[in-house]
């Protein structure tokens, strides 16, 4: 390159040719006038043949001129073509160019240079590329353009460039050096943009390094084998550390070094099958370098390495697993071995769904195993049973406990269940056993009766003496025993016995004779006859005496009575018998026989079995029945009365025995905790309670004194409390301090008492402690909710002073602002007064601001959000915050440039200024200052992924700063909850922030605070952008010409003033006005007025009747009228209080003519809509 075009814009190829073609012009005129004069001198020696010949080759000659001036002219355009092109490709090139000066000054650049840079191209020449090199990267070029003007060989470098108004990108360089015409070396860059390519090359890089992490860290053996020699290429640590080589020995190794099983041949035939399949995956045995056999899963894949074949592994050794699956094999087979020989069903079930069971399950309800597994449990349990049963399974209980069982046959048994869980193929599961209990249950029952009878024998030894008390006769005598006996007796005598109590109970019965039993107590007739026999065969029958008795039946019977103490308990039968002098009347016995059905053969068989015996017989055998009866009753009421003394000395020990098992029981149980010392002041003994409460075991307790196991100071007091019980008998109570083994102290009460002995000596003290601590606690807390309470009510107390003055307020400033508007309307702004009244107007209307601030504060303002600019709302705030805060603090206020709008009610912002300025002059208390700052903030999507509390979206910022006394973690999580307060007692209410946090979130925004304790807190509040039209922004203008009209409208205010202003400004817009100033004067006027009314404007709250009841009594007169209310109270107070319902025209005092104009003219027009 010997010449360089420094101009960066080429020139147009047309001006190009004209420049050059004048040119040539210029210098044939040039020539041709140096020849002519030659030519002048030299055409007198020509002849005519010379002169023509000369002409030819002149005519000859210009037209060879023209055909080269035409090529010349050809080739200049397709030369200026050429350049065209050329500069296009270069400026509009995909990559940029430019020429930098030896000094590193910009020469040249083209378009794309200029846009990578975000400069213009005119702005680039001449500036040092430098400027345009990221500060730390300037090491970099600068070694860069070393190298180039060392080696003059083209340069390669990748390094950040600036942008304007944007991030740093990542750029490449290649650099050639170059000598322009004047031989100076300049330096040629091709510059492009690789910013994308530069992040996946750092995420390549980041990929890559994860990954040999990863194939470092991973617990497998992972390794590259070259196919051919089956040596190991590369390998990480676990790969030669599991087999206990280091990785220099196991580098030299080759598959065939480690494999324990396979020959040459199968490891090649292994191989070939990878090849062939591309993969495989097997288990196979290794050898260790000190020779121990490892089980091994293998996993094998064919990869390429740099064109040559080669596989990858994975190694996992799997020696540790293969012996604990054989151990869980061996476990298993043991349990199931156990489990199917356990006598009884076991069953492993979750959450009463059965997964498993043994054989004895099975067999124990009918159900075959394979029925039983996914069954629900609770089918195998008597429905009565199953919500128990339910129960134990849903808390986990482990205590057996009996049940009924139900069989699949519907069979209940009795049952017992024992459960517990298991861990169980990767879960919690219950693993329970049921036991069939039926002979224990028939086992118990049997000794239930026996101990009853027992029990009901010994129920005498209570009963005052010479008394059997309720017992029965089988109650006192061992009828088994007597049954024996008379047995033998009836073997040896043939005579039969029967011992009966007095509720015809056979309690001993030998020798009864079939015709009684088979015969005459069967049928319903011949019943009736024994067992009147039976009654009168012991009536007025006196003690050791007996009666005979020929029953209905045509037998006799013999009895006498058992009497023990003074109770007749029964009677003792000889059976039914024949005197032998007696003749048997056997046709008696057919008719008996065919009339009662009996079988007559039968029943005169069994006739001839009754015994026939002789007077003295019966006599001698009753004599003996007497003795045995008088023998009973002595021996049974002896032993009742030795039994009476003996149980009533065991009883008297039982009771004692049981008294100290209660009072131990009950000393246990009781849900306080409970001491005993001795004399000297040592523990001996504390219940359950006392344990938990002091988290101490009566190992470390029992024989120790309080200094052994108190601080000092508590000690101390225990100690002094203690002597007074022990120099003095008697009780104590008083509250003091007790410190758990946490070293947590808790509030109790001692409840202490003096022990004495049997001589009345104090031997110690027993003591109880009731922990208050919780009680303690909500006291505090409920001295401060009271305390809130009375600040609550205070506050309703001023909020319903604020909000009458706010009422009576704004019906003085309707009169005031009407009248200035009047007055302003009337003149021309031109007039010095104009001035004066627009003064007043706007004081009045910073008033109606102050009213609107005092229903805020009363909380009855109703939410009515406005488009707002921040900076206008605090700037009105400032004097106010200022008074607020006090003198002693400086306000700072910060506005932001171009703030964006917000729509929120301005009340709201009033309420969150006011509680944040307040907050903040009680942090600080004294000298200190509060810094108010406006601003705009965008939040993307990926900053609030990383700040979480953000919500991305556009904001106006408004910040709150202080330089108080801070906040730590624990108070600012409970800053935002209704009544929290770090002030003292009747100083702060708790509800600022509360009421802050509302508002805010009530407007879609969002609030951040941050504090430390001693630096001062910042409360930031996010308010969204507000997108809609701004065009209802401009100020009012009270000189404008309001919205007119031309109906009649019946006006209505109590207060005169008010009516006047009202009744002028109506009539100045062109209506037709009714003024009235109570509703009976409207009810007249409306009542004489002839035509229609076709607007009621009233006053909402007026003596004798409010506005509802007036629009209601005239809507009979009038039922088109329109209704439009006012008051100096807010729409939702007058809602809330029922005067008004939602919805209805509202407009609240004071107003303008314009506002005036404009609510009667929507109430007139909406009115007509209905109508129509």
């Amino acid at each position: 390159m010997t010449t360089k075009d420094k101009n960066p814009e080429p020139a147009a190829p047309s001006t190009t040719m004209s420049r050059t073609t004048t040119t040539l012009r210029q210098k044939a005129e040039y020539l041709s006038r140096e020849k002519t004069a030659q030519s002048r001198e030299d055409v007198g020696s020509f002849s005519s043949e010379q002169t023509g010949v000369i002409l030819h080759e002149l005519q000859v000659h210009q037209f060879e001129l023209e055909m080269q001036n035409e090529e010349l002219h050809r080739a200049q355009l397709e030369l200026e073509e050429s350049k065209s092109r050329y500069f296009d490709l270069y400026n509009l090139a995909p990559v940029g160019y430019c020429t930098l000066s030896g000094q590193d000054a910009v020469l040249e650049a083209n378009l794309t240079v200029a846009n990578l840079l975000g400069s213009l191209r005119g702005t680039l020449i001449g500036q040092p590329f430098t400027r345009f090199v990221l500060p730390d990267d300037q090491d970099r070029y600068y070694l860069h353009r070393k190298q180039l003007f060392s080696t003059k060989e083209v340069q390669t470098c990748e390094l950040r460039l600036l942008r304007a108004n944007k991030p740093p990108f990542w750029a490449r360089l290649e650099s050639t050096l170059v000598l322009n015409a004047a031989g100076t070396p300049e330096c040629l860059i091709v510059l492009s943009d690789i910013s994308k390519s530069k992040v996946l090359e750092q995420a390549f890089e980041k990929e890559a390094v994860l990954r040999r992490i990863m194939f470092e860290q991973s617990p497998d053996g992972l390794l590259i084998i070259d196919l051919e020699t089956k040596r190991f290429l590369e390998f990480n640590t676990a790969a030669h550390q599991q087999l206990g080589y280091s990785r220099e020995e196991f580098a030299q190794l080759s598959i065939g070094d480690v494999e324990a099983t396979e020959t040459v041949e199968e490891t090649a035939a292994r191989v070939a099958g990878v090849i062939r399949d591309g993969k495989a995956e097997f288990k196979t045995l290794q050898r260790t370098k000190n020779g121990e056999i490892r089980n091994v899963h293998v996993k094998a894949q064919i990869i390429d390495i740099q064109g040559h074949p080669g596989y990858h592994c994975v190694w996992r050794d799997i020696t540790e697993g293969k012996k604990s699956e054989e151990a869980l094999r061996d476990s298993e087979e043991r349990f199931r071995a156990l489990h199917n020989a356990s006598f009884g069903g076991i069953v492993i079930h979750d959450q009463g769904m059965i997964l498993d069971c043994n054989q004895g399950l099975s067999d124990l309800t009918g159900y075959s195993r394979e029925e039983l597994i996914g069954m629900d449990g609770l089918k195998l349990i008597a429905p009565d049973w199953r919500e128990v049963v339910r129960e134990h399974i849903r808390h986990s209980f482990e205590l057996p406990y009996d049940a009924e069982g139900l069989r699949k046959d519907g069979t209940v048994f009795p049952v017992f269940i024992r459960g517990t869980v298991i861990p169980y193929k990767g879960r919690m599961v219950r693993v329970t056993e049921f036991r069939d209990i039926t002979e224990r249950k028939n086992a118990e029952e049997a000794l239930r009766k026996s101990e009853a009878a027992v029990r009901k024998k010994l129920q005498v030894l209570l009963e005052p003496e010479g008394d059997v008390g309720t017992l029965e006769l089988a109650d006192i005598i061992d009828a088994p025993a007597l049954q024996t006996m008379m047995e033998h007796l009836h073997r040896i005598t043939n005579i039969g016995i029967g011992i009966i109590d007095d509720q015809g109970k056979v309690l001993v019965g030998t020798g009864w004779q079939d015709i009684c039993t088979k015969f005459h107590r069967k049928h319903p007739e011949t019943l009736k006859n024994c067992k009147e026999s039976d009654t009168l065969l012991i009536n007025d029958v006196p003690a050791g005496t007996c009666k005979a008795y020929h029953c209905n039946n045509n037998l006799w019977d013999i009895a006498t009575p058992v009497v023990i103490g003074d109770r007749h308990l029964g009677n003792v039968f000889l059976g039914q018998f024949f005197y032998n002098d007696e003749v048997i009347d056997y046709e008696l016995f057919r008719n008996q026989a065919r009339q009662y059905g009996f079988n007559e053969k039968e029943y005169l068989a069994a006739l001839d079995r009754v015994p026939r015996w002789s007077h003295e017989t019966v006599e001698a055998t009753m004599a003996f029945y007497g003795s045995l009866s008088k023998m009973i009753s002595s021996l049974s009421y002896s032993t009742i009365k030795l039994a009476r003394a003996l149980s009533q000395k065991d009883a008297a020990l039982h009771q004692l025995d049981e008294s100290k098992a209660f009072q131990a029981s009950l000393l246990e149980t009781m849900p306080i905790p409970v001491f005993y010392k001795d004399i000297a002041g040592r523990y001996l003994g504390f219940n359950k309670a006392f344990e938990d409460f002091y988290g101490k075991t009566k190992e470390h307790l029992i024989g120790k004194n309080v200094f052994d196991t108190h601080s000092l100071e508590l000690a101390q007091i225990y100690h002094a409390k203690d002597a007074e019980l022990f120099e003095k008998q008697g009780s104590q109570v008083y509250e003091s301090k007790v410190q758990d083994t946490h070293g947590v102290l808790h509030d109790v009460i001692f409840h202490k008492a003096s022990l004495m002995n049997s001589r009345g000596e104090i031997i110690g003290l027993i003591g109880a402690i009731i922990d208050i601590t919780e009680r303690k606690r909500s006291e505090e807390e409920n001295v401060k909710l009271v305390s809130q309470l009375q600040q609550a009510q205070k506050l309703e107390s001023v909020a319903l002073l604020a909000g009458g003055v706010a009422h009576d307020f704004n019906n003085m400033l309707s009169v005031i602002l009407g009248h200035a508007e009047i007055a302003m309307r009337k003149m021309d702004r031109s007039q010095p007064l104009f001035d004066d009244l627009e003064k007043i107007h706007d004081a009045g209307r910073r008033s109606a601001d102050i009213t609107r601030q005092l229903l805020t504060f009363a909380r009855k303002q109703n939410v009515s959000p406005k488009v707002l600019d921040l900076n206008e709302t605090v700037e009105r705030m400032l004097k106010m915050l200022r008074r607020l805060i006090g003198e002693n603090i400086k306000l700072t206020w910060v506005p932001g440039a171009d703030l964006w709008l917000v729509k929120v009610d301005p009340s709201q912002i009033d309420q969150i200024m006011a509680n944040l300025c307040v907050n903040a002059r009680d942090a600080i208390g004294g000298v200190g200052q509060i810094t108010v700052e406006t601003k705009n903030r965008i939040f993307d999507k990926e900053y609030c992924v990383v700040h979480a509390d953000y919500v991305s979206g556009e904001y106006v910022q408004i910040t709150v700063s202080d330089t108080g006394c801070g906040m730590d973690k624990q108070t600012l999580a409970h800053i935002y909850e209704p009544f929290f307060t770090t002030k003292d007692i009747g100083v702060g209410t708790g509800l600022g922030l509360a009421t802050v946090y509302g508002a805010v979130k009530q407007n879609n925004g969002f609030i951040n605070v941050y504090s430390e304790p001693g630096q001062g807190t910042t409360f930031t509040i996010y308010l969204p952008k507000y997108l809609g039209s701004t065009g209802h922004l401009q100020a009012e203008d009270t000189t404008e010409p309001a919205v007119c009209g031309h109906e009649t409208i019946l006006l209505v205010e109590d207060e005169l003033t008010i009516l006047q202003m009202t009744r002028i400004m109506l009539q100045q817009l062109g209506y037709t006005v009714l003024a009235a100033n109570n509703p009976r004067e409207a009810i007249g006027l409306a009542g004489e007025h002839v035509g229609e009314i076709h607007l009621l404007l009233t006053d909402v709250i007026m003596p004798e009747m409010n506005g509802r009841n007036l629009s209601e009594r005239l809507q009979a007169s009038q039922p088109g009228m329109a209704c439009l209310f006012m008051s100096g109270y807010t729409a939702d107070i007058i809602t809330h209080q029922g005067v008004l319902d939602e919805g209805v025209n509202f407009m609240q005092k004071p107003f303008s003519q314009n506002e005036l104009a404009s609510k009667v003219r929507t109430a007139l027009d909406s009115n007509k809509g209905k109508a129509s």
